[in-house]
């Protein structure tokens, strides 16, 4: 038997083998835009034992033959490899999947993090990371930036799709010999000739390459679409946006799609992406379904209807959305050249729709929340923005450096958020935190509470202290574990105590009235100085005894007038000198004895007058000398007796009897006259 060969044949397959080893005898499957192809080829081989380290994985290339004698290539990868039973003729058949090298992304899965960029961006930078070119982004608008954007636990290929499918971009797929190359797009003039531009509809009976089936399909699709969304910097902005269909049925705005959330930040990035949604209900009104025999037409290629016999159809351009080959090379079993089959079934819609991907793709959901850590630059302990957001490392991040570039600011969820008022703790680098997904987005985490860790243990000692509760914070930067403000609680029964602890200062701001009840003693202990500054009165009562302890000067201003009342006695001690200045009147009453002891010399200083009225009796006992000094004159009297001294040098002494006596003699002596005047002089 001589070997057979694919020279001459409608179709043929080119693999890394070697010619003929491999030949091709059925070419079948599917190729749609923004779908993988899918394609299955059937092969003969007089090798028995080709395996899968040899062709799985390897790049293939198809080849159809038209009818103008050119050929059409498929390329694609073999994902899968079926060896069968040998034939009646001795060659063994083989089957294979044959995929585009987009397929592929389904076998790698990832978590990873994009931030700041576009659409365009991530898939160049997800396809170059896989080491994949062949690939084409054209596009008539430009795209949002997207702050934060997650590959969650997916392959690469449903994060791809995902993302087109969300901004409006479709795929397909351009073949020549060698490579396939995946043209991206978002316009209906991005679409490609197919290599047969013009189609015939022939009922039947006629020879050649023709369109054997035709019907036109009109779908009923909602007349306006309508979505909203909140961003936290704009609150009291309303986003939402609504747009109508083009297309031209009546009744049609009867029927409206919305939806929450739209996933934008603001009402422009909101009309692009609710103009794409109302664009792929249009992709659905006018669809046609078709048969035929052309072997060129492929997903993404336009053709024109020439003839069909309904003359109103004719010289419509259409796009290709979605094919089925099947093709057959039947001479390896006749042993003779020909015998060939070849047939398609297709949909194509209006060239001049742009096709948009349904959102068949699903968003990934995080179930639950996660934890993660909290992190920011090098050499900082609390990283921050003006709303409080803080940003993270989340534990699945294989990527991010644990700095600032690790994720988008998330919020972080308080107690009380009001306007300028409210809680807020924001956790610090190196905390753990507990991270909540808005509607289990894993692009819309939001901080919802701390968790503690080995290494970040709780702040009293458990469950030794499970009594305790309370808040100790941590001096920044650099600070210890001596450095920290806290309010505890202790509720350990009969050892409860509210425990207040400032680092440095602490600052108490009441408005109106402080109510202080102290059941049983109180202690407070000022390292250094104490100010007291009462607005108006003070009343202070103490039950029983008060010690005020003063270790070195104290002053005490009045500004009008002061009133002390004492009980009892009152001892007051002055280990030195004692000062008073009154710059008024002073007046003092005792209601019954006064005494005062000078241990040393006592000084007087009046500057004008002295009054001293004694109710009853005064006594003077001068130990040594006694001196009265007046600077104009003296005056002594008691009753009708005075003695009047001038600073002339003259005295007066009057009285009603003068009685001199004493004990020695009595002296007289005047540097004048002596004169002695009376009814009787006596002497003795």
């Amino acid at each position: 038997m001589s070997a057979l060969t694919q020279n001459g044949k409608s179709m043929a397959i080119k693999t890394s083998l070697g010619r003929d080893e491999l030949l091709l005898i059925s070419f079948s499957g599917s190729e749609s835009i923004s779908s993988p192809f899918d394609f299955c080829l059937e092969m003969l081989s007089a090798n028995h034992n080709i395996t899968a380290r040899e062709i799985v994985g390897q790049a293939v290339d198809v080849k159809l033959l038209l009818s103008d004698g050119t050929f059409r290539y498929f390329n694609g990868y073999i994902m899968q490899w079926f060896a069968g039973p040998v034939q009646a003729n001795g060659y063994r058949l083989y089957r294979a999947r044959m995929v585009p090298w987009l397929r592929l992304l389904t076998l790698n899965a990832d978590c990873r993090i994009f931030q700041d960029t576009d659409v365009t961006s991530i898939l160049e930078d997800v396809f170059n990371s896989r080491g994949y070119s062949d690939f084409s982004i054209a596009s008539n608008r430009s795209f949002r930036t997207r702050e934060y954007t997650v590959q969650y636990r997916e392959t690469d290929f449903q994060f791809v799709s995902r993302l087109m499918e969300e901004e409006g971009l479709f795929y397909f797929f351009v073949h020549e010999s060698g490579k396939h190359t995946m043209h991206i797009a978002d316009s209906a003039s991005r679409y490609v000739d197919c290599m047969e531009t013009e189609a015939s509809y022939f009922d039947g009976g006629r020879v050649g390459d023709q369109l054997t089936d035709w019907v036109n399909q009109y779908n009923l699709i909602p007349g306006k679409w309508a979505q909203t969304d909140y961003n936290f910097e704009t609150p009291g902005t309303d986003i939402s946006t609504s747009i109508d269909t083009v297309v031209d049925l009546p009744g049609i705005n009867a029927f409206e799609q919305y939806d929450y959330p739209g996933l934008y930040e603001d009402r422009s990035a909101g009309d692009g992406l609710t103009k794409v949604r109302i664009e792929e209900e249009e992709t659905t009104y006018n669809i046609v379904s078709a048969a035929g025999t052309y072997r060129s037409f492929t997903a993404g290629g336009k053709f024109t209807l020439t003839y069909h016999e309904v003359a109103e159809e004719q010289g419509k351009q259409y796009v290709i959305s979605q094919i089925s080959h099947e093709a057959r090379e039947n001479s390896y079993d006749l042993g003779q050249r020909g015998g060939n089959e070849y047939s398609n079934k297709f949909q194509c819609i209006p060239a001049s729709v742009a096709f948009r991907p349904r959102r068949q793709t699903p968003q990934p959901s995080v179930q639950g929340p996660q934890t993660a850590l909290v992190v920011g630059p090098a050499g900082e302990e609390i990283h921050t923005d003006e709303f409080g957001r803080i940003k993270v490392q989340f534990y699945w991040d294989r990527v991010g450096k644990k700095n600032e570039n690790s994720s988008c600011w998330l919020r972080v969820a308080q107690q009380w958020a009001g306007k300028n008022w409210g809680a807020i703790y924001i956790p610090r680098i190196g905390h753990e935190v507990v991270v909540s997904f808005l509607d289990g987005n894993p692009d819309r985490p939001l901080v919802t509470g701390c968790v503690y860790n080995a290494e970040n243990r709780p702040p009293y000692d458990l469950p030794a202290n499970k009594t305790q509760s309370g808040w100790k914070t941590r001096s920044s930067k650099n600070g210890g574990s001596a450095n920290f403000n806290e309010l505890r609680f202790e509720d350990k029964k009969g050892s409860e105590e509210i425990y207040i602890h400032a680092e440095k200062d602490q600052n108490n701001v009441v408005e109106n009235d402080e109510t202080t009840e102290v059941g049983h003693d109180r202690s407070e202990n000022i390292g250094n100085n104490e100010t007291i500054a009462i607005g108006n009165d003070r009343t202070e009562d103490v039950g029983n005894n008060e010690t005020i302890n003063i270790g070195n000067d104290r002053k005490e201003n009045v500004a009008k007038n002061e009133t002390i009342s004492i009980g009892g006695n009152r001892t007051e001690t002055v280990s030195k000198n004692e000062k008073i200045d009154i710059a008024g009147r002073q007046t003092i009453t005792i209601d019954k004895e006064k005494s005062e002891s000078v241990k040393k010399s006592l000084a007087l200083s009046v500057g004008e007058d002295r009054g001293t009225e004694i109710g009853k009796s005064d006594s003077l006992s001068v130990g040594k000398k006694l001196t009265i000094e007046a600077g104009d004159e003296i005056t002594l009297k008691t009753g009708k007796a005075q003695i009047v001294m001038k600073k002339n040098g003259d005295i007066s002494i009057q009285g009603k009897n003068l009685i001199l006596k004493g004990s020695g003699k009595i002296t007289a002596k005047a540097s004048s006259d002596i004169i002695l005047k009376g009814s009787k002089i006596a002497q003795n």
